[in-house]
């Protein structure tokens, strides 16, 4: 009985089912680590924008005095981001920090002398820049989460999923009123 054909065939099953489970495992490990990595790159970009506005704020302020809501606002939404703790209290304080950030983007648009002030004009164009790479790091993050949550809910990984505690992971969505227009009132 020590060389039998079935005792190997077992081992080789057993060796090849810890394989498999391991892969499994370890694919849904590294969708994790990529997808909070994802979410880090995201709060870079969004602490790199909270350290422009200070120098936006500064530049703008003294030019728009009757426009103090837009920037109270700018300014109130950046320390809201800069005390957040958790990833999910950063992401929603980004985006306040953005439609705030918005809102004083078009004031300022609206005052050509102001606009065309070179420091005024650089912040500009690296918020916009600063903009453009969040957007793109957080639609980066929605597909890193799409392809770990497939997998913790497709058959096999799902099963390894369970068993490990591994939950789906949310999606970054946008605040429920990002898709109004802000208003900008010019009148005092």
């Amino acid at each position: 009985m020590k060389n039998s054909p079935v005792l190997w065939i077992v081992i080789g099953v057993l060796v090849a089912g810890a394989l498999a489970f391991g892969g499994m495992y370890n694919g849904l490990a590294s969708g994790k680590v990529a997808a909070e990595e994802l979410s880090s790159n995201i709060d870079v970009e969004l602490q790199r924008q909270s350290d422009l506005i200070p120098n936006l704020v500064n530049s703008v302020k003294g030019q728009l005095a009757h426009e103090d809501k837009a920037i109270t606002a700018v300014t109130d939404a950046r320390k809201a981001y800069v005390g957040a703790q958790t990833p999910a209290d950063k992401l929603a304080a980004g985006a306040n920090m953005n439609q705030a950030l918005g809102r004083l983007l078009v004031v300022v648009e609206n005052y050509p002398n102001l606009v065309s002030q070179q420091a005024v004009k650089d912040l500009m164009v690296a918020l916009e820049g600063t903009q453009n790479r969040i957007e793109f790091a957080r639609t980066k993050y929605n597909a890193g989460v799409g392809s770990y949550n497939r997998m913790t809910v497709s058959f096999p990984t799902n099963i390894v999923a369970n068993m490990f505690g591994l939950q789906k992971l949310s999606f970054f969505e946008a605040a429920a009123d990002a898709r109004n227009t802000p208003t900008v009132d010019l009148v005092p």
